[in-house]
């Protein structure tokens, strides 16, 4: 069976499969981090046809997980699994739960749990200028935490998030991959110009959706957002000290701010606005 190669923060996955319409599937969602197949791999799944049926099976050895159609659960679980597995036994570096994109060469993370708002964010800043890194995840592998690889992926959104995104963004729906679980939208259709590279933060904003709020910032003191970003160390447990040290170095030495909103109205020039601090 063919394989298909991810790779991400020095470590490695495998994906057999049988078509050409799971590579395809796979290279919508995994296109800015696939490499050739290496002999070492954290895990290798494979995914094939059901037989008497048009469902696909995704399967790690003998362990099934997942049988439906290739939508956006399919992809729920393939993400979940891939970067469980690169980063189970990973200690080379912080990886943070978090969005990240640039305007002019300045980068802003997203950090942020599910439903914090972080997806939307990315995707509404992207198809107005910004440049996309990821929605999802980025890893630190400088103790010094100065510059970051992000885990570039489409945008995911939730179900709940579709309707108010799809009044704000231009990009037609026929490439965006939607079902009933959410959507996928490949970032490319949002804006080309993106970086799948090492990047340098200069702004934290943690987005917080609240349902009819107005769009405000607040300023978070240091210890604020090294609280907010250790909820966010996806293998802090890996670590000495479980990335403390690396992680208040980050929000001391960065500007934080929390980024309520209820609707995307006013975000594109608040967050303008607040890169423009950066320099006075």
């Amino acid at each position: 069976m063919p394989v298909f190669g991810i790779s991400f923060a020095g470590h490695h996955i495998r994906i057999k499969y049988e078509s050409e319409q799971v590579a395809t599937y796979l290279n919508v969602l995994f296109a800015d981090l696939s490499a050739g197949p290496t002999e070492h791999s954290e895990i290798e799944l494979s995914i094939r046809k059901a037989r008497n049926s048009g469902s696909y099976i995704i399967s790690s050895g003998s362990v099934q997980l997942f049988e439906g159609q290739l939508g956006v659960e399919a992809a729920a679980t393939l993400y979940d699994t891939v970067i469980y597995n690169l980063l189970n036994h990973n200690n080379n570096g912080v990886a943070l739960h978090s969005g990240a994109v640039s305007h002019k060469g300045r980068c802003i993370l997203l950090p942020g749990g599910s439903g914090a708002g972080k997806s939307s964010v990315a995707a509404y800043l992207t198809a107005n200028g910004f440049n996309y890194a990821t929605d999802e995840l980025i890893f630190f592998s400088n103790p010094t935490m100065n510059d970051f690889f992000p885990f570039t992926r489409p945008v995911c959104l939730k179900a709940g998030s579709i309707q108010a995104l799809a009044k704000e963004i231009i990009s037609p729906e026929k490439s965006w991959l939607v079902d009933g679980a959410g959507a996928i939208i490949p970032h490319r259709f949002l804006n080309p110009c993106f970086s799948n590279r090492r990047l340098s933060p200069e702004l934290i904003l943690f987005p917080f959706y609240k349902n009819n709020a107005m769009t405000r910032v607040e300023k978070l003191s240091g210890a604020q957002a090294s609280a907010r970003l250790m909820g966010c160390c996806a293998n802090a447990r890996n670590l000495a000290g479980h990335g403390f040290k690396q992680i208040v170095s980050l929000a001391r030495l960065k500007p934080a701010f929390q980024l309520t909103f209820g609707s995307f109205s006013g975000l594109e020039m608040t967050v303008k606005n607040l890169l423009g601090t950066l320099d006075t």
